[in-house]
């Protein structure tokens, strides 16, 4: 008689550990609500606001000012004093080498300084943003008039190293690298943007150089219609009317024919592209604005 009772006794017990622990179990599985279900699974909460920078010309030269006056963001932290010992290190450089200092240029400042922010929030450290433009697109932005040369020059350095001027490490940092050194020791350089934002793990600088060729006498416009007449804005303050016009597309990477200055018409696909300015007798063409033809979308 007692074996029958054992062998009840034990079924009831796994019957009440299914009960207990088995159901509960499968029961979240398969009868949790999807919004319950999406709650538990979500991944970590993305960074803040930073994560896509504007594309589209007259976007960014908004978004980058906003960004600067309100001295970056919470995880891109803008260091203005940082900023200037860095550019005086590096004119102290350049009078080392018998180079004329690079004069501070308010538009340059805010291209270095957003795409320190830019870096510092998103974690990487390259010329090329994640709206795909460089520093040429990104000064063409902010400056509606500026025709010349752009170069940039990057540096990072971790948080280590209490007690010593983070500006003296990042200017060390630039001048380890053979292409940023030449870029700081320019003789074309003339004027300069600086940014330095620090990050969660480390701190970030951005220094734009830029020799203007030329200025345009009125701003080209950020959005204009396909095939607009652009021959009014391509004059020129300095250095003569240029002999013809071209497009670099910026979305293709493509060089578009040129045209006579006089008959200077805007590309005939919406995107984004840069004019560029041929002078006779001039060795190479001039990069001027970037600007947005139709929607602004890519084709």
């Amino acid at each position: 008689m007692s074996r029958p009772i054992v062998a009840v006794t034990i079924l009831q017990s796994v019957i009440l550990l299914a009960v207990l622990v088995i159901y509960p179990a499968v029961s979240r599985l398969t009868i949790r609500s999807p919004e319950t279900a999406t709650a538990v699974a979500a991944p970590a909460a993305p960074r803040p606001e930073l994560l896509r920078v504007p594309g589209i010309p007259q976007d960014y030269d908004a978004w980058a000012r906003k960004m600067v006056e309100r001295g970056g963001m919470e995880q891109g932290k803008l260091l203005p004093d940082m900023a200037e010992r860095l550019l005086a290190r590096i004119n102290k450089e350049r009078e080392a080498k018998r180079l004329a200092p690079l004069a501070r240029a308010p538009n340059l400042g805010i291209a270095a300084q957003a795409h320190s922010v830019d870096m510092a929030v998103n974690g990487y450290l390259n010329a090329i943003g994640p709206n795909l433009w460089q520093a040429q697109g990104r000064v063409a932005a902010l400056d509606r008039t500026f025709v010349g040369d752009v170069t940039e020059a990057l540096a990072r350095t971790g948080k280590e190293g209490k007690g010593r001027d983070r500006a003296d490490m990042l200017f060390e940092r630039l001048m380890d690298r053979m292409e940023t050194m030449a870029a700081i020791l320019s003789p074309q350089g003339k004027l300069a943007g600086v940014g330095v934002a620090e990050g969660d793990d480390a701190f970030v600088a951005t220094v734009v150089i830029a020799n203007p060729v030329a200025t345009l006498t009125t701003g080209l416009p950020a959005t204009v219609r396909t095939g607009q007449m652009l021959a009014a804005a391509v004059t020129l303050s300095s250095i003569g009317s240029p002999k013809s016009c071209s497009f670099h597309d910026t979305d293709h990477s493509q060089d578009l024919p040129e045209q006579p200055v006089a008959d200077c018409r805007a590309p005939a696909k919406a995107g984004r592209y840069h004019l560029i300015l041929h002078f006779a007798g001039s060795g190479r063409p001039h990069t001027g604005p970037m600007f947005t033809v139709g929607d602004g979308s890519a084709p």
